[in-house]
């Protein structure tokens, strides 16, 4: 990983860690004090329930209490007929005009002793002296009244309805109760509702449901906890435990804003960590500018180019790393062109003692055979036609040998540097060896080129001597009956050429020195032509090496960098790990 992506990822790792803080943070003190001001909301909110369930019991009570002050009912309860009865449609009208003027749903007189008959019903002309349980359980009511949740028998069902029950009484003795409410309706379940803002329920007993009107006010949805509810029992006459109210508080406008505020501090956290990674990336990429700069400068100085210095105008550290660079830089350079400079004068100081040795070597022929002509033509030797014969042949060849020598000399010393172009090396090496058309034909020369281009930056016409003189080489190594097969292979970042000859081989002393100037294992070689094949391979960005082939034989391989790369060495390690 590069060091400007690492810094970024860094920069995103370090703005995200405290931004996620303090959204996790802020989200939980946002919902913990949400949660405080909504229980105390709840709070507020069911005791204003309770207050107006209250108020209204009292209301009921009160007119009740009012009701029962009158000494009509007095009258009318003690005033019997000749066959003892009360006058009943009395007490029903009387019943039903104190229903209409208190504006309750029911008015019934009771009878004051253990049957409890009904003996009155407000509007109700049918139903004398059915027997009426007492509310309170069979309790007896006190003086100041009871009031709680009841079922009303109204013909065949029972209606739920908040019912109070207070004495009427006759010279300290009770003579009756009269009892009255109203009727548990939709209406009053959503007077509850609205005093919350939401919904209610009563649930009474098992028997009734009765809602404020909302659909979604089902048993499913209240009890599951889809609905946030509280529930309150309130008065009953029947069992507490049976008789419900639940209020269903809508979601507040807090907690719809919480939970889009989740999304918008997402949002914002995660806007704050990209733009603290793109700021990082940016800040890392003008950072890594001078040190790619760097590594470009000193990959060149390894490959022996000294182009540029690095311009770096900031005083900082960065600075002062490019300025020591640079100072290195220049030492460097000068320290090379030193080194040219001495191993130019060495290598043609051994050039000029190599070439002096082989000049030398035919030289020595030449001498004695002018003396032996020089002496045979003093002499009158009779035989000086055939010694000068022999002596211009020998003279001849050296001096062909001499020609040899100093015209590869010329060829390596005036060696021109190449001329790179991305070329399909298959079609170069084809082109190289049309010259041994005739070993192709007879099968001694065997060629074996991949179907995939292989473009690789050369100079055809210096590259083709390479292969032309490896060839020969190989067929001189192998005699007559000799084999050279030319192989080529390419792979990720290199292309690979192997001559192969099934001759003798190199001998292990011999290996070492085989790209040395003027070292040969021929009787007539020059030493120049492996050497002069490796300088053309180096300037190409390659190389050339021996391996050695079982059970005989040699392989020379020539490495050459695909188009586009450059430094072999490297690269064919990497490509061999591949």
């Amino acid at each position: 990983m590069k060091i400007r992506t690492r810094y970024a990822v860094y920069s995103l790792i370090a703005s995200a860690i405290p931004l996620g803080l303090v959204v996790v943070v802020l989200l939980a003190f946002s919902k913990r004090e949400l949660d405080g001001i909504e229980a105390r909301q709840i709070e507020s909110s069911m005791r204003q329930v309770q207050n107006h369930i209250a108020a209204i019991e009292q209301d009921v009570l009160s007119k009740l209490r009012i009701a029962s002050r009158d000494i009509e009912w007095t009258k009318l309860l003690l005033k019997k007929d000749s066959d003892g009865e009360i006058d009943q449609l009395a007490l029903i009208e009387k019943a039903t005009e104190y229903r209409d003027i208190l504006g309750l749903s029911y008015v019934d007189i009771i009878s004051g002793d253990s049957s409890s008959r009904l003996l009155a019903r407000s509007g109700d002309y049918a139903n004398f002296g059915i027997k009426v349980l007492r509310p309170g359980l069979g309790s007896e009511v006190p003086d100041t009244g009871v009031i709680g949740i009841w079922f009303m028998a109204v013909g065949a069902e029972s209606v739920p309805c908040l019912l109070a029950s207070v004495p009427l009484k006759h010279g300290g003795e009770r003579i009756a109760c009269i009892q009255g409410g109203i009727n548990i309706e939709e209406r009053y379940v959503a007077e509850l509702a609205n005093i919350v803002g939401g919904g209610a329920v009563f649930a009474i007993a098992g028997q009734s449901w009765i809602t404020s009107g909302d659909p979604d006010l089902t048993p499913e949805n209240i009890f599951d906890g889809r609905l946030r509810t509280v529930t309150v029992h309130p008065n009953s006459l029947i069992d507490e435990e049976k008789v419900a109210l639940h209020i269903v508080f809508p979601e507040s406008d807090a907690r719809r804003l919480l939970e889009r505020s989740l999304w918008l501090y997402s949002l914002v956290a995660l806007a704050g960590v990209l733009l603290s990674g793109a700021i990082g990336y940016f800040s890392a990429r003008r950072l890594t500018v001078p040190l790619n700069e760097l590594v470009d400068a000193a990959e060149k100085i390894s490959e022996g180019r000294f182009e540029r210095r690095i311009i770096w105008f900031a005083k900082d550290e960065l600075g002062k790393l490019v300025d020591g660079f640079n100072t290195m830089f220049d030492r460097l350079k000068r320290s090379q062109e030193k080194l040219v400079q001495s191993e130019k004068v060495a290598a043609w100081n051994q050039m000029a003692r190599k070439v002096a040795h082989e000049i030398r070597n035919p030289l020595t022929p030449i001498r004695i055979c002018a003396e032996d002509l020089k002496r045979s033509y003093d002499a009158k030797d009779p035989e000086f036609a055939d010694i000068l014969n022999g002596s211009v042949e020998t003279i001849s060849s050296e001096i062909s040998r001499l020609n040899r020598i100093t015209t590869e000399f010329s060829q390596f010393a005036r060696l021109p540097s190449p001329e790179l172009k991305p070329t399909d090396i298959r079609r170069t090496i084809g082109d190289a060896l049309r010259i041994y058309g005739d070993k192709i034909r007879e099968n001694r020369l065997k060629v074996k080129f991949p179907q995939e281009e292989i473009i690789v930056d050369l100079d055809s016409d210096l590259i083709s001597q390479v292969f032309v003189n490896l060839v020969k080489n190989g067929f001189e190594a192998s005699g007559d009956d000799g084999i050279v097969e030319v192989g080529l292979i390419k792979g990720k970042l290199i292309a690979k050429i192997h001559i192969d000859d099934n001759g003798p081989g190199v001998s292990d002393d011999a290996v070492d020195k085989l790209f040395t100037p003027h070292f040969t294992t021929k009787r007539e070689g020059s030493g120049l032509g492996l050497v002069i094949a490796y300088r053309i391979a180096f300037d190409h960005g390659g190389r050339i090496r021996y391996e050695k082939r079982k059970p005989k034989g040699a392989r020379f391989v020539v490495v050459l960098p695909l188009s586009g790369r450059k430094g072999v060495a490297s690269d064919e390690e990497k490509d061999s790990d591949s």
